[in-house]
């Protein structure tokens, strides 16, 4: 039987892949410290950077703008700053498309 990942304040980890790449790093660290002979680094803490999952070809649900796409995301209240985000949203979820599929030339 398995048993749920749990921060180190007790809370119980989501199942998502941000929370497995920051346990990966951190593993990484403790690994590399031991193999050398230095102390283990300190435990894990989760830091959720926010979420943003596709909905559709040309939709996203995103929480945690700020943490997700930065500072940028102060412009959402204007036009031009939702497009921006929008664009700035749909590169994320795509980084191998070029950017004229989001209307960067």
């Amino acid at each position: 039987m398995s048993q749920t990942p749990r921060n180190v304040d007790g809370q119980p980890l989501p199942g998502i892949a941000p929370v497995a790449k920051q346990q990966g790093a951190n593993v990484a660290r403790v690994t590399a410290a031991r193999m050398v002979g230095k102390a283990t680094p300190r435990p894990l803490r989760y830091h959720n950077r926010g979420l943003l999952a596709t909905i559709g070809r040309r939709a996203a649900v995103i929480e945690g703008v700020e943490e997700t796409l930065g500072a940028s995301a102060r412009l959402l209240p204007t036009v031009g700053g939702a497009k921006a985000f929008f664009r700035e949203a749909a590169a994320l979820m795509y980084p191998s498309a070029p950017p004229a599929a989001f209307g960067v030339a």
